[in-house]
Order: C-alpha cells, then structure tokens, then sequence
C-alpha cells in the first residue's frame, strides 16, 4: 500500500465548519486555498474563524498557510488537480489520520485527548448504493479479515472506547476500524480489488 503525500488542499465552503477544517489542515503544515461565493465572503469566513476561543490555528505560522479565493478560483483548483479530484475519499482520511497525530501534542498540554477511528465498509443504509456504484464482483474479492461488514453498533463501541476512562492514556492515534482490510493489505497478506464505477447507473 503506497502512502499518500498531501501537498496542497482545497476547502469549499468557508462557514464555521469550512474555514476550521481549513485550519486544521493548516496545523499539519498543508497549504490551503479556502474558497467561497465570493473571495469577500471566503475572507470574512477566515477572519470569523481566527476570533473563535479557543482559536483553532495552534500558531500564527499556521494560519499564514490559508489562501482564499471565489468559486472561480476552486474550478482552476480542480482542474489543475484532477489526480486529487478523482480519489478524494482516500486522501481525506489520510488528512485526518495526519492531523490527530500532529493535534495531540498541543491538545495535550491542555489536558485534551485526541483520537480518531478509520472505518471501513460498515452495514448501514448507505452501503447498498456504494454496491450499486461499484462493478459487479467488487465486494465479493473485497478482503476483510473478520469475514463481515461491520456494522454501527461496532463503529460506536469504538468510539466509546477512545472516550472512555479506559483509553486515558491514549491520544494521537487513529484506530482502524475496518475489519483488518487495512493492516492485512499493509502487510502484503491481501491486495484490493481493482476499485471501478459503473459506466451507467441500473
């Protein structure tokens, strides 16, 4: 499994949750362009995010690594990125994953634990369309080392974990949650299936 360098970012949307996000990609030190409407309006969302308390830019530097920009400028974005447009789900992740890592470390001093779940395929009302989407056959050579999706109930008990006294001493860590997927492909144990879209929705 190759690991996924993130250089640069583009955020959509520069209201509470946009223009945070934005910070929090800019703590783990990858460029930003937050883009709205208009550049006002991207502006404006920027500044409100600076006067929240607690600021969520851990330093000035941080902040420094915002760009913003209009709809316009998020289309030149796009275009000019086509490799990240077509695997944005995987890189998000991996953005996030990078983030509680680099969080814990400020948090922390604060008395603040930090941590994350990586799920994979879960049984809940979205899985039956991400089956319509994907090429016949994808989930049948999709390896999950348990033998089964995993469902909701899974998912929360792993985050009442982390939350729980019992993980007190845990922070910084983004735990998987897939099954075993991950770690056997990481391993060389499994490969994954080749990931292809329909050609036409049924």
């Amino acid at each position: 499994m190759m690991a996924a360098m993130i250089r640069s970012a583009a955020v959509l949307g520069a209201g509470t949750m946009g223009a945070q996000i934005a910070a929090h990609l800019a703590n783990a030190g990858v460029p930003v362009l937050l883009l709205d409407i208009t550049p006002d309006v991207a502006r404006d969302g920027l500044k409100r995010a600076r006067g929240l308390k607690p600021d969520p830019f851990f330093t000035a530097e941080a902040a420094s690594l915002i760009e913003t920009g209009g709809f316009a400028a998020a289309r030149d974005w796009c275009e000019a990125n086509p490799e990240a447009i077509g695997m944005a789900y995987t890189p998000s992740k991996v953005a996030l994953a990078i983030w509680t890592a680099h969080a814990c470390n400020a948090l922390g001093a604060r008395g603040i634990r930090i941590n994350c779940t990586l799920p994979g395929p879960t049984d809940t009302p979205m899985l039956p369309d991400f089956k319509r989407k994907l090429r016949d056959g994808f989930w049948d050579e999709y390896p999950i080392p348990l033998g089964r999706f995993l469902t909701p109930a899974d998912q929360a008990r792993a985050l009442v974990f982390l939350n729980s006294d019992a993980a007190s001493g845990i922070t910084g860590t983004a735990l998987l949650t897939d099954g075993g997927t991950t770690s056997a492909v990481a391993t060389g144990q499994v490969t994954l299936p080749a990931f292809e879209l329909r050609s036409y929705l049924p």
